[in-house]
């Protein structure tokens, strides 16, 4: 379990992050008192804190977290709905969590990058990331600044995933433990997506689907199913992910990930790799979406041809 979870200790330095979140999970739990819509931030602070304390700082801990994250966000946005309902903008929220991580991880990334900062490649994307943002900002549609900065948030993130890739190169010991994270998250979501495909939504998604139908178009769906608006022939399962298009390419990717430690000598055990490669194809027939067959393809593909 440590190779691919590896929080081993805590930085001491990371008292300061602990002092910081107990500050704001403070000033956030003042609010909810005297607001609902600001209920769901203690427990995102709460979250937040306990990923940056547990992973101790460690730039493989707080990837490996990041990962994590990355795969089970969505079910925590539905699960805020647990509480009461939920604002738009604080259901929206939840989706920071990974960023939270992924800036500590990034601060940590940059001594490993080295001289590849140097290359054209690195320098064309940094350019590019930071023009798409300026023009975002300085949009001259109607947009409120919330939207704007939402949207510079999606351009910085795959700036941050190419950093991240410099610093953890193929074969390294940080890259084995992030791929067995995704891995393993994709596997439990084939059974918490084959219990929606056999019994259709949980309860878990019912009252998320209630309170976001009206903006959520995976909840739309949802609700619209629950209401006998159409069949469950008509509607797919998403795992804890945002919806069976995320979830076919999450598996898909693990996929690519496992099949690239396999050939590292990295992976696990033959008996096991394969009983993961069948987990991995049922997950994939179950999200009943052609889109991650076709990126299936492309992937092995290109596996076969850089062997």
């Amino acid at each position: 379990m440590e190779s691919w979870l590896g929080f081993a200790g805590v930085h001491p330095s990371s008292s300061i992050w602990m002092l910081i979140g107990v500050s704001l999970i403070s000033v956030c739990a003042g609010l909810s008192l005297t607001n609902q819509a600001w209920q769901v931030y203690p427990v995102i602070a709460v979250i937040a804190l306990g990923c940056v304390t547990l992973s101790g700082l460690r730039y493989s801990s707080l990837i490996v977290l990041h990962m994590w994250l990355a795969s089970l966000v969505h079910l925590l946005k539905r699960a805020v709905f647990l509480i009461g309902d939920q604002q738009q903008e604080a259901y929206y929220s939840v989706l920071l969590l990974p960023t939270a991580i992924l800036i500590p991880a990034l601060v940590r990334a940059v001594p490993r990058v080295g001289h590849s900062w140097r290359l054209l490649t690195t320098r064309i994307l940094i350019v590019f990331v930071g023009w798409s943002a300026f023009v975002s900002l300085v949009s001259r549609s109607d947009l409120p600044l919330a939207a704007r900065l939402a949207a510079i948030h999606q351009r910085l993130l795959p700036m941050a995933a190419f950093m991240l890739g410099l610093a953890t190169p193929l074969g390294s010991r940080e890259f084995r433990r992030v791929v067995n994270a995704l891995v393993w998250s994709a596997v439990l979501s084939v059974a918490y997506g084959a219990w929606m495909f056999l019994a259709g939504p949980t309860a878990l998604e019912r009252v998320w689907a209630a309170g976001t139908a009206s903006y959520s178009i995976q909840g739309g769906k949802t609700m619209s199913m629950l209401l006998g608006d159409s069949g469950l022939d008509e509607w797919r399962g998403f795992s804890y992910y945002a919806d069976p298009l995320t979830w076919g390419l999450y598996l898909v990717a693990a996929l690519a990930g496992l099949l690239t430690l396999r050939s590292m000598g990295q992976g696990p055990r033959s008996k096991v790799s394969h009983s993961i490669l069948v987990v991995l194809v049922l997950g994939l027939i179950l999200c009943l979406t052609r889109t991650p067959w076709l990126g299936l393809l492309v992937m092995l593909a290109t596996y076969l041809l850089l062997r």
